[in-house]
């Protein structure tokens, strides 16, 4: 009868020395174009909030034609009164 049992001792030693770098041949691309979509989301997001910088503001209406209920929201949730 053959033996299944794991040597756990091993593995986590094998794991330890080989700390490091990912060669670029065994890094999952994908993880890494969510990594930056998520680094790039916190970066907008700290841009609008920290700074008050509004990046979609050249998209908005002008500001007297914005309904009031739109204006009120957004001073409400902008400028954090409440």
């Amino acid at each position: 009868m053959v033996s299944t049992q794991i040597d756990w001792a091993s593995d986590t030693n094998r794991a330890l020395s080989a700390q490091g770098p990912v060669v670029p041949s065994n890094r999952i691309e994908r993880i890494d174009v969510l990594r930056g979509l998520a680094l790039f989301g916190v970066l907008a997001i700290n841009i609008v909030f920290e700074f008050r910088v509004s990046i979609f503001e050249q998209f908005l209406p002008p500001a007297g034609t914005i309904p009031a209920i739109d204006r009120a929201l957004s001073d409400v949730l902008v400028s954090g009164d409440r």
